[in-house]
Formats: C-alpha cells, structure tokens, sequence
C-alpha cells in the first residue's frame, strides 16, 4: 500500500515536470539587449540600408521544421572516388554530377 502511494506521487511530480518544461520551452523569451539594440539602431543618427533582422523565435511548425533541419542527411550513394563500383546508386550518382546544372 505504501509502496503504490510512494509510486504514485513519483509518477505525478514526473509528470508535472515534463509539463512545466515543456511550457518553458515553448514560451517567449525576453531579449532586453536585443530590444535596446534595435531602440539605439532606429535612434541612429546615420541610418544604414540593412535588412531587418528575424526574430529567432519560432511557433509550431516553424520549430519543428528547425528541428528537422538539424537532423544530418544520409548518404545513398557511395562516396569512394568516382567510377568505384557498378552500383546502381553510385552510377545514378554519377549521372547527376555529370548533369549540367543550367
């Protein structure tokens, strides 16, 4: 009976920590250097022609699609040196380099 309680309240604090992180994650973070930044930037008395900068906080997709990106690629082909096997992912390869490109 103790031992249920015990497992019990573990499984809840667990639970309400996964939660509470992933609230954190995903909530706006305050960039007090990078607000002053852009309040001295359009203050200037010289103004340069300059692309706005992007906020690095993304929503939903966006973020999931961020972290997607980071995943490495894997390779199909071969990557010894050109003509290194009868393959046919390595001769594909080799089609699609030998492509011009316009």
């Amino acid at each position: 009976m103790l031992t249920d309680l015990l497992f019990f309240l573990i499984a809840g604090v667990t639970l309400s920590l996964l939660v509470w992180s992933g609230v954190e994650l995903f909530r706006n973070q305050e960039d007090p250097l990078g607000d002053r930044l852009e309040a001295l930037q359009s203050q200037a008395m010289v103004v340069a022609a300059r692309a706005e900068r992007r906020k690095r906080t993304g929503r939903g997709l966006d973020r999931f699609l961020y972290l997607v990106g980071l995943v490495p690629a894997a390779t199909t082909g071969c990557a010894a040196p050109r003509n290194c096997c009868t393959r046919p992912a390595c001769a594909a390869s080799r089609r699609w380099r030998s492509t011009p490109s316009w």
